[in-house]
């Protein structure tokens, strides 16, 4: 009799601005970068589109304590790293408070100008948190697990930590989101970038035939200017445009998340983690919502996604409200299931979602936290100066730099 899968693997990638301990944006990633070539940290701190922007990526983990421990020893390493430059990295987008260069190396960069248009929104400014968790064994649960990391995409509304636009705008919990969804907009085409919300998958090959038509779009909108060849070297299926969940070699990739703290980046993993795991576990089956408002995550028992329509609603409230107790209640309602749900599939290391329930309790995630502080000092309705991006930028690093374990609490692990 074969034993049942208990565990997925879940690993993350976390993208940081380098600011100034000011907190103005600087474009000293190429120099930190080049610092580390022939070492082994080159494979796990990477450039991104930015020079002002770094990439932090785990090995992937089957519990949410080696993955803790790793995530912490290379955050930490990065400080590091970081601090002869006078630079420090920080979990944010671009708020106005300088501007990021395009790295010169990362070649698909243009392109993207390419697909969407000279007067698109700088979809480079902005920073996220993508958390990879490994496909079950059987292969029959793939795209149920694929749907799953797509129902529960509003967790972002735990996470945002981007409350102010690039050009100083407000009125957004997380302008990463909205700009994704409904500001990089391309006269090519709606939703060009393909990250708003899609139907659930009945396969796995839908997932790829969703790829390869997104791929066809934009390989006409280049053949139209002329860039065919180079978009072809450049882009494959699997990497072009912006959806919610990508699929990769033997993972999904959650997108949702805005970069955030570390208490946070290992929260979103784990609340992912947890509903997989409690479904492999206990054998939960999965069904779908045919009518609106409708959804399950009965712990032991079984699990009733929400349709797309419900999805839709819970979406426009996390980028609106983030998890602020106004607004559309069914945000909150449905949230509070999942955490709960998520913490029966985590079981001893539920604690790692203690993050999460803090903020559903307060209703203050730290996008929330940051628009409440500014307004205790600069900040008018409105718009925000190049002063208060600075300063939410400072808020941010000072909470991230609290939130990362002292070095004797990091257990470096074994790989």
């Amino acid at each position: 009799m074969t034993q049942r899968q208990t565990h997925t693997t879940a690993g993350d990638e976390l993208e940081l601005m380098l600011t100034t301990p000011e907190g103005v944006i600087t474009n000293r990633a190429p120099e930190i970068l080049n610092a580390i070539k022939g070492t082994p940290m080159e494979k796990w701190i990477v450039k991104e589109l930015l020079d002002s922007q770094l990439e932090v990526i785990t090995d992937p983990h089957t519990t949410i304590t080696g993955l803790y421990n790793d995530l912490a020893f290379r955050l930490q390493a990065l400080e590091e790293l970081c601090a002869p430059y006078g630079v420090v990295p920080v979990p944010v987008s671009e708020m106005g408070a300088g501007r990021g260069a395009i790295n010169k190396e990362h070649l698909r960069g243009p392109m993207y100008n390419v697909v969407l248009g000279s007067d698109a929104p700088p979809i480079f400014s902005f920073s996220g948190t993508h958390t990879n968790h490994g496909w079950p064994v059987d292969p029959k649960l793939r795209h149920h697990f694929y749907n799953i990391q797509q129902a529960i995409d509003s967790a972002y509304a735990f996470t945002s930590t981007s409350p102010i636009s690039p050009e100083g705008l407000t009125g957004m919990n997380s302008w990463r989101v909205f700009t994704f969804r409904h500001g990089a907009q391309s006269p090519y085409g709606d939703d060009v970038l393909g990250n708003r919300l899609q139907e659930y998958v009945t396969s796995m090959e839908e997932v790829n035939q969703r790829a390869l038509a997104k791929w066809i779009q934009w390989r006409e909108i280049a053949q139209k200017q002329g860039k065919s060849t180079s978009f072809e070297k450049l882009f494959q299926p699997e990497n072009t445009g912006y959806i919610p969940v990508r699929k990769k070699e033997a993972w999904n990739e959650s997108r949702g998340n805005d970069t955030t703290t570390f208490p946070l980046t290992i929260a979103a993993t784990a609340y992912v983690k947890g509903v997989l795991d409690h479904v492999l576990r206990e054998g939960i089956p999965i069904t779908y919502a045919t009518e609106d408002n409708a959804w399950q995550f009965q712990t032991g028992k079984r699990i009733i996604l929400p349709n797309y329509t419900t999805r839709v609603a819970l979406d426009q409230q996390a980028m609106k409200y983030g998890m602020e107790k106004r607004g559309d209640p069914r945000l909150r309602d449905f949230h509070a299931e999942v955490l709960a749900f998520a913490k029966a599939g985590l079981k001893d290391e539920a604690h790692y979602l203690n993050p999460f329930q803090h903020i559903y309790n307060t209703g203050e995630n730290p996008s929330t936290r940051v628009m409440k502080e500014l307004r205790s000092e600069t900040y008018i309705n409105g718009s925000a100066s190049h002063v208060d991006a600075a300063k939410a930028n400072r808020l941010l690093r000072r909470d991230y730099r609290n939130s990362l374990p002292v070095q004797r609490d990091i257990q470096r692990c074994a790989a």
